[in-house]
């Protein structure tokens, strides 16, 4: 193995001087063979939905069964994507779902489409362009999810567990609902993709908190597991929406198309998750003392950086090290910088701090307690050009304003020539511990 490896770190390439140190294994993302003709993908992904009709099959069934309009041109539509937090190409995917809507009837001005932040900030202008592309931007109605304002949430009581649905308000009166994101590894309903761009994408923060603290409080991470109660909750809320189509995308280690899915919401994603495994799930030998992840491609703040904690944990051994490269340019999280107030807490306090309303925003609360129980087992050693010494503290984190500096503090605590794993893309990493 060579003496430098290359680690992603924004823009950048960090090469890292590796000649004293036992690398076990370099782990990344597999390499997959790329499409050519990507608007011939999705058109075929189109043409060939999953668990649902065509959209000219589902515009004509809801005209047929709908009982507050008379014709199509009548019908409301909203397409959700996914933001710029996220590599997924809606620039490539609404111009073919849009022109299939109004070639089904669908009159332009019917059409809105809804930025699904989440709990993420506002997306500027410019980063609206370059999502949904110049033409689509100039020619729909375009608009930020507001998850923070009630009069433009839909109240719909609860889901049988007790979860409140609180919804955007555009998405709910809908007659047709139709969500674009991509399929990754994910540490809250296992996988991205599929219901997760209506809760959280497009729900209110309450709601959020709750599903959430559901995952938080069962386990440190339900990363890689398909089924589990999270993604029972995420299509509850789904169904009761009327959320029921998706668009998915699985992409590259580098963020390239590799394959695409349409139709329902469930199963849609179910057969996405298999292509994403193929990309993403990765065996791995053995666990190590210490493990280095960089955050490649979540690299605009730690709220989305976070996700490298998670497959750091999987593979690095109790009281181990992770040391963590990412450049987080908008510090912690631009909407949730409260949180530092309570981030270096156990999360039993933070746990019990939300049972007492303590804690107003409890979508923070709940990745607090996500972060505090990896810190629990392991030291975390933060290098970040967006986060400082004192906020790194804050998170309960060791810092290092180098990558030299921080393999310098493994050193300290594990000797000379130490063992480490490196996680080069760690956020869409789902390493699996080979048993042999």
């Amino acid at each position: 193995m060579s003496d430098i490896i290359n680690v992603p770190y924004g823009n950048e390439s960090l090469k890292i001087d590796v000649s004293n140190i036992n690398i076990k294994q370099v782990i990344t993302p597999k390499d997959v063979n790329l499409p050519d003709d990507l608007e011939f993908e999705i058109q075929k992904a189109l043409n060939n939905p999953i668990g649902s009709g065509k959209i000219s099959d589902i515009v004509a069934s809801e005209t047929k069964n709908s009982k507050k309009v008379e014709s199509t041109e009548e019908l409301d539509v909203v397409i959700i994507s996914d933001d710029n937090t996220r590599l997924t190409p809606s620039n490539l995917i609404l111009p073919p779902i849009l022109k299939e809507m109004e070639t089904a009837g669908i009159s332009r001005d019917k059409i809105k489409i809804v930025m699904a932040l989440g709990t993420h900030r506002d997306m500027t202008e410019k980063e609206m362009i370059d999502k949904v592309g110049k033409y689509v931007y100039n020619n729909y109605n375009i608009v930020n999810h507001n998850y923070y304002n009630k009069n433009k949430l839909e109240d719909l009581g609860t889901t049988e567990y007790g979860t409140p649905i609180l919804i955007n308000k555009d998405v709910y009166e809908a007659d047709i609902v139709i969500g674009i994101g991509s399929i990754v590894p994910h540490h809250i309903p296992g996988f991205s993709g599929g219901a997760k761009i209506i809760q959280p994408g497009v729900s209110g923060s309450l709601t959020t908190a709750y599903t959430h603290l559901l995952s938080v409080r069962k386990r440190r991470s339900f990363l890689g597991y398909i089924e589990n109660p999270v993604r029972e909750e995420m299509e509850d809320i789904a169904r009761k929406v009327g959320a029921n189509y998706i668009f998915n995308t699985v992409l590259s280690r580098e963020g390239d198309f590799y394959k695409c899915f349409f139709g329902d919401v469930a199963e849609a994603f179910r057969e996405g998750v298999k292509a994403s495994q193929e990309v993403y799930e990765v065996e791995i030998d053995s666990t190590s003392p210490v493990t280095l992840a960089g955050s490649f491609p979540c690299n605009i703040e730690f709220w989305q950086a976070h996700k490298s904690l998670y497959p750091g944990d999987m593979i690095t051994e109790d009281d181990g090290m992770l040391i963590v490269l990412t450049p987080a340019y908008e510090g912690v999280s631009v909407t949730h910088s409260g949180m530092l107030e309570y981030t270096s807490l156990r999360p039993e306090v933070i746990n019990k701090m939300v049972e007492n309303d303590e804690i107003e925003d409890k979508v923070a609360a709940a990745l607090a307690m996500a972060w505090s129980k990896i810190t629990d087992r392991l030291d975390v050693v933060l290098v970040s050009e967006g986060i400082n010494k004192e906020t790194a503290a804050a998170l309960n984190f060791k810092y290092a304003d180098s990558v030299e500096k921080a393999l310098k503090i493994a050193e300290e605590k594990y000797g000379e020539n130490f063992s480490m794993n490196v996680l080069t893309h760690a956020p869409d990493t789902l390493p699996i511990l080979n048993n042999k």
